[in-house]
């Protein structure tokens, strides 16, 4: 078995009883190569944002008349990638926003909001997206009876 030294941080020489092509990127007792994998996985594909601009409405208007507001959310996302219209992609991020407080999840939607309220500080609805932000975040905060510190 080779002896491998190696000065450390702080000047410190150690001596080292194995090779160092044992020590692998996440530590020890990984054999050469085993990093790599012989399935190479491909890169998974978002089914949404392949899809055209009138299509994701067609799939929102159904997920909308449903009332399934997850589903919904996913096309907004992807339709808010897609689209090309600033005044469509502002409407499309507050429909999120309000999407996400009518599922209650609140740190999504006052993320949404002071997205919006950052990209868009001269729109009509930026007083709606502030009291909305405001809004999520109270509901964000613990109850009295909880630790407050």
């Amino acid at each position: 078995m080779p002896f491998v030294i190696r000065l450390l941080f702080f000047g410190i020489v150690t001596v080292l009883a194995f090779p160092l092509h044992a020590m692998g990127p996440m530590g020890f007792g990984q054999k050469p190569g085993a990093d790599q994998k012989d399935d190479k996985k491909k890169p998974r594909k978002n089914p949404w944002i392949e899809k055209s601009l009138p299509e994701l409405k067609k799939g929102l208007e159904a997920a909308l008349k449903t009332k399934d507001n997850a589903t919904a959310v996913k096309y907004l996302d992807a339709m808010r990638v897609v689209s090309t219209d600033h005044e469509h992609i502002k409407e499309i991020l507050l429909q999120m926003a309000d999407l996400y407080c009518l599922q209650e999840e609140w740190t999504k939607a006052e993320r949404a909001y002071n997205e919006f309220i950052l990209l868009y500080p001269g729109a009509a609805r930026c007083d709606y997206a502030h009291f909305k932000a405001v809004e999520c975040g109270f509901k964000l905060t613990s109850q009295a009876d909880r630790d407050q510190t």
